[in-house]
C-alpha cells in the first residue's frame, strides 16, 4: 500500500515519518506551497516525492492522507473531486482520509459519491513541531471513524486506537480540549491572579511550576479519580466560599470567578461531597 499526503504541514509530515518509520511506504506530498512539499519529501527520504498536483498524488497512491487544517477540508475534498471528474480517475480502489479531531468523514461526502472509502483519524497528541513530533507517536493514542483500513494501517505500527462513530467526534474533541487546552488556559489564569497578588509574571509561572508538575504527576501515577487534593477534597466548603468572594468585579477575576464555579462544581460531582446550601447557591449563582 502507498500512502500519500495532501497538506504538508506539521501533522501531515510528522505522521508520514512515524508510517514510514514502521515500515510502510509514503509516495509523497502534495501541497500548495511547493517548497513545503519538497520539505516533507526530503525528511521522509526514501521514494516519497514531492508532487506538484492533485491528480498525480491520488493516482501514485491507495490511501490518501488529508492533513489540513479543519476549516479547508471540505474544499480540498471538493478539488480531489473536480480533479477525478475532469481526468475521468477512478478513486474506488482508494481510502481518503482526513486528520480532523472534531469533524468526521462526512465532511468527504463528495468522494464518497465517487465510490472512494473515507475515514478520519486524530492522534490524542500536541504535534508541535514538524520534524521532532513524530517520536511521540509511539505513546499516542488514535482515534478511527469511518472506512477500516486506517486502523489496519496502526495495527501494523503498533499504535493504540479507539473506534469511534461519526456522532461521538465532536464530544471525543471536546474531551481532548479539557486534557490539553483547557490545562494551558487554567494555567494562564492562576497566573494573572498571581499577578493581582503582586507576583511579577515569571515569579508567579515559577511559583506554579512544581505545582503544576507534582499534580500531573500524581494524575499519571494514580489517576484523576485518585488524584485530588485541596477544600472540596477535604469537604472545607468555608475555603470555598472566601475563594469565591475573593474575586472582584474586574478581569480577571469576572473570568476566574465563573471558571472557579463551574470546575468547583465538577470537582463535587466526582467527590460526592455535598456543599451547604450557602455555598451551593454561591457556586450556582457564578
Amino acid at each position: 500500500m502507498r500512502i500519500g499526503f495532501i497538506g504538508a504541514g506539521r501533522v501531515g509530515t510528522s505522521l508520514g515519518k512515524y508510517l514510514s518509520e514502521n515500515g510502510l511506504s509514503v509516495s509523497g506530498f502534495y501541497s500548495r506551497t511547493q517548497s513545503s512539499a519538497e520539505e516533507s519529501a526530503e525528511f521522509i527520504g526514501g521514494s516519497a516525492s514531492a508532487y506538484s498536483g492533485i491528480k498525480e498524488i491520488i493516482t501514485d497512491s491507495d490511501l490518501i492522507f488529508i492533513t489540513v487544517n479543519d476549516g479547508a477540508i471540505a474544499d480540498v475534498s471538493h478539488n480531489i473531486a473536480g480533479e477525478c471528474r475532469k481526468y475521468d480517475i477512478d478513486i474506488s480502489n482508494k481510502i481518503f482520509c482526513h486528520t480532523s479531531g472534531a469533524l468526521s468523514s462526512t465532511v468527504l461526502s463528495e468522494l464518497k459519491i465517487l465510490k472512494a472509502e473515507t475515514a478520519s483519524i486524530h492522534m490524542l497528541l500536541a504535534v508541535n513541531d514538524k520534524f521532532t513530533s513524530y517520536k511521540d507517536f509511539r505513546e499516542a493514542f488514535f482515534t478511527v471513524e469511518g472506512s477500516g483500513v486506517p486502523a489496519e494501517v496502526l495495527k501494523k505500527c503498533g499504535s493504540r486506537f479507539q473506534i469511534l462513530s461519526a456522532e461521538n467526534k465532536s464530544k471525543y474533541h471536546a474531551a481532548a480540549v479539557f486534557a490539553s487546552n483547557f490545562v494551558v488556559a487554567l494555567a494562564e489564569l492562576s497566573c494573572e491572579l498571581l499577578e493581582e497578588c503582586g507576583f511579577s509574571y515569571d515569579d508567579a509561572f515559577a511559583a506554579i511550576r512544581p505545582l503544576l508538575k507534582n499534580n500531573m504527576n500524581n494524575i499519571l501515577k494514580n489517576g484523576p479519580k485518585n488524584a485530588l487534593t485541596g477544600p472540596i477534597e477535604r469537604g472545607d466548603f468555608e475555603t470555598v466560599k472566601r475563594h469565591i468572594e475573593c474575586f472582584k468585579n474586574s478581569e480577571p477575576d469576572i473570568t476566574a470567578k465563573k471558571v472557579y464555579a463551574a470546575v468547583s462544581e465538577a470537582l463535587i460531582r466526582q467527590t460526592g461531597r455535598q456543599p451547604d446550601s450557602e455555598t451551593a447557591e454561591m457556586l450556582k449563582n457564578n
